[in-house]
């Protein structure tokens, strides 16, 4: 995922495709939410802890706790997680609470 050109403030963020509604988004500027990270780290903006580590994934948290292999694996449970694969077109792994959402139609990742 990258950012448009030009963008100045980007939304990212997921939709549940059964009933349109939105699962979890997240807003920041662009040049924060797409910046690279070193593993396990963040950026704190507007109020999300974003990171982005090519080869592995991006996304945002609700504090700075994150555990990267493929995708942010802390906390199963927490409603307030995205996590995106950056490498294979895979989409996400995570979308709040929901986990697998790359091998499922039922949730749009952008």
């Amino acid at each position: 995922m990258i950012p448009p050109d030009n963008a100045t403030w980007v939304a990212v963020g997921a939709v549940d495709n059964n009933t349109d509604q939105i699962i979890l988004v997240a807003f920041g500027q662009a040049d924060v939410v797409f910046q690279e990270t070193d593993s396990n780290q963040t950026n704190l903006e507007h109020g999300a802890y974003w990171y982005r580590q090519p080869g592995s994934a991006m996304g945002f948290a609700p504090n700075d706790s994150i555990s990267l292999g493929n995708a942010d694996t802390v906390d199963y449970e927490d409603t307030q997680r995205l996590s995106l694969h950056t490498l294979g077109g895979s989409g996400g792994w995570r979308a709040g609470s929901r986990t697998g959402i790359d091998s499922s139609s039922d949730v749009s990742t952008q």
